[in-house]
């Protein structure tokens, strides 16, 4: 009779790092795919990067509803956030900032929440107990959808002629949008 063979420990082992490389290979694809897309949306459709913002009209946390054309010939900063999204949270003291020392030069912060008209009255409580005076706009979904928001913190920065200059994902240093505030604001005062 003969004895049965004893399993090969580097096969096993060659094994283990092959499906362990195809799991990485598969992840690294996936990360690639999107963030190709991400790209694609900065620059590509309507409300990338260099092309105009696409106008919106929506209810504000204090009733009236705001317009973006109503803010034509400022520089403006959407803020898209949520009451749940802990980096969100975390920047809206740099925007109170922002909005107190630049609004005077022609800033205009609008923050969009994007939890609809269900979550008033959380979107009430943080925006009161951040000190946020600039207006929030209560999303249905229309606004998100128009700028091609997926994850947040989302912001983006328009010029006085309604372009899209920059847009930022995930948390932003405050030094970096406060300089891209800046060059926005310097660039019409040149022109």
């Amino acid at each position: 009779m003969a004895a049965a063979a004893a399993p090969d420990p580097r096969g096993r082992a060659r094994r283990r790092a092959l499906i362990v490389a195809a799991a990485l290979l598969a992840l690294f694809l996936l990360n690639g795919i999107w963030i190709a897309r991400s790209l694609r949306s900065l620059g590509g459709g309507a409300g990338g990067v260099g092309r105009p913002a696409p106008p919106f009209r929506a209810p504000t946390l204090a009733g009236p509803p705001l317009a973006l054309a109503d803010l034509r010939g400022k520089v403006v900063l959407l803020d898209f956030w949520a009451s749940w999204c802990a980096p969100c949270l975390a920047e809206m003291p740099a925007l109170r900032r922002l909005d107190e020392t630049d609004g005077p030069r022609g800033l205009a912060v609008v923050g969009i929440n994007i939890e609809g008209a269900a979550a008033r009255r959380a979107v009430d409580d943080v925006v009161r107990e951040a000190g946020l005076r600039y207006p929030t706009v209560i999303d249905e979904g229309q606004v998100r959808q128009l700028y091609g928001v997926g994850g947040l913190p989302h912001l983006v920065l328009i010029d006085r002629e309604g372009i899209v200059r920059r847009v930022f994902l995930g948390a932003t240093p405050e030094a970096e949008l406060a300089r891209a505030v800046e060059e926005t604001l310097f660039l019409v005062l040149r022109s």
